[in-house]
């Protein structure tokens, strides 16, 4: 049996490596290029995804559906 501590152990491990992999992902991104300060823009766009239904992974579709809120970041 396995106990709640354990239980929000293993979903606090499993949002990390969501959160790892999302960054990885967005960093290796062609998209990632046109902006300055990557890890902000990859954690705005987390915490849209992330409160989403959505599975939990970066797509570059992420970028143009949430423009308003990463272009004070663009490269200039």
């Amino acid at each position: 049996m396995v106990g709640q501590g354990n239980v929000l152990r293993e979903t606090a491990e499993e949002a990390t490596y969501q959160w790892n992999n999302f960054v990885r992902d967005f960093c290796k991104s062609s998209e990632s290029q046109n902006y300055h300060q990557k890890l902000k823009v990859a954690a705005i766009l987390w915490e849209k995804v992330k409160n989403s239904k959505n599975d939990k992974k970066f797509e570059a579709s992420l970028v143009q559906k949430y423009e308003k809120n990463i272009s004070n970041y663009m490269n200039k």
